[in-house]
């Protein structure tokens, strides 16, 4: 699952890129592209969660509700960014370039890793976990290619289900923070009661 969400996110970075190209080049305008990059994080996000916690089929109304708070969160976001990029040309200081624009759109794609992340520990009815990867909580923010493993180990006894959930780096990136949690999580032992 890993190496398909990364795949899918680098697809979506090309459609913030060709944004952040026709912004620049003025062929569209900065409320045409903040149109775009809303639906990007809203595809994204979308996706990213659908596949976690399996398809449409095991979505929940908890699930919908998990998943609007994720694009709200990026929106509020992205409201910051626009303010940036309308304040180009303004001064020095604010000005962002074709690439700072590509650069910095391509963080709310990859922020959609801690969405799958988050339905997939949902769809096992594992509770909030403390962190996710992509979730901003670790030196490399959103860039984060790590995941969660998590594997029941424990059947369905009086005390539920329990689960090993282990916080797995990748040769990708190791940033300082993914490595603790790779120490401090090596495994997290979950209990789910239904």
């Amino acid at each position: 699952m890993v190496s398909r969400r990364d795949l899918f996110l680098n697809g979506q970075k090309a459609v913030t890129d060709k944004l952040a190209d026709q912004l620049a080049k003025g062929k569209i305008s900065r409320f045409e592209w903040t149109l775009g990059m809303r639906k990007a994080v809203h595809d994204t996000h979308t996706a990213e969660y659908l596949a976690g916690v399996g398809g449409r089929n095991n979505y929940t109304t908890l699930d919908d509700r998990i998943l609007q708070q994720n694009i709200q969160t990026q929106y509020r976001h992205l409201e910051g960014f626009e303010t940036d990029i309308m304040l180009k040309g303004r001064s020095v200081e604010t000005a962002l370039s074709q690439k700072q624009i590509a650069q910095r759109s391509s963080l709310y794609v990859e922020a959609g890793s801690a969405s799958m992340e988050r339905g997939e520990t949902e769809s096992r009815g594992i509770p909030t976990m403390g962190a996710y990867p992509g979730d901003g909580q670790t030196a490399c923010m959103s860039n984060c290619k790590c995941y969660w493993d998590s594997r029941r180990v424990g059947g369905e006894g009086s005390g539920g289900n329990v689960y090993h959930a282990f916080w797995r780096t990748t040769i990708a990136e190791n940033c300082t923070d993914c490595v603790n949690n790779a120490g401090r999580w090596n495994p997290l032992v979950v209990t789910v009661t239904r």
